[in-house]
């Protein structure tokens, strides 16, 4: 399988959001701190528009707008506990392509590495520098997400994908 990268984006939420810190709750600090990556598979209908970059990044910032912590960043308040900042930082959305089709995802054979599908990041700047939402987006293939394991709420992340692609089909 190979992935080439056309271009990665910063997206921030359309509007301006509030500032101010969420406290993480007592589960979450005893958590390993990594991002996670999930694969969406979606096959188009013929009557879906192909997705583009233009109408995902305008759909992803609407959506995080309500979503806004997903744009926010780790940090520590003056005790050292670990909390999330809603700043409005922004998320990346990374737009590439690959030989590959669903069909051959699918088979899921040994040897095939998924990683590649999921936005590449490095580990070795402070945890605030971390976005804690990457998607990379492959045209009417799949919708990989990277999200920072603190966010393990599947039922919002779910909720975040589905109104992205539920405003890009919209435009």
């Amino acid at each position: 399988m190979k992935i080439q990268v056309k271009q990665a984006k910063i997206v921030k939420p359309a509007e301006e959001t509030p500032i101010h810190s969420l406290w993480l709750s007592n589960l979450d600090l005893i958590q390993v701190r990594f991002h996670m990556g999930i694969l969406y598979f979606y096959n188009p209908c013929s009557s879906y528009n192909l997705p583009n970059t233009r109408s995902l990044i305008d759909a992803l910032s609407k959506v995080l707008v309500l979503f806004y912590p997903a744009a926010g960043r780790l940090q520590k308040d003056k005790n050292g506990r670990l909390e999330i900042r809603c700043n409005g930082e922004k998320v990346l959305l990374v737009e590439a392509e690959t030989d590959s089709t669903i069909q051959d995802i699918g088979l899921l054979t040994q040897g095939l590495d998924l990683s590649q599908l999921v936005p590449a990041l490095t580990y070795s700047g402070d945890i605030s520098s971390l976005p804690l939402l990457l998607f990379q987006f492959f045209a009417h293939r799949t919708l990989p997400l990277l999200y920072f394991h603190i966010l393990n709420t599947n039922h919002l992340l779910l909720t975040i994908l589905h109104d992205i692609l539920g405003l890009q089909i919209k435009s």
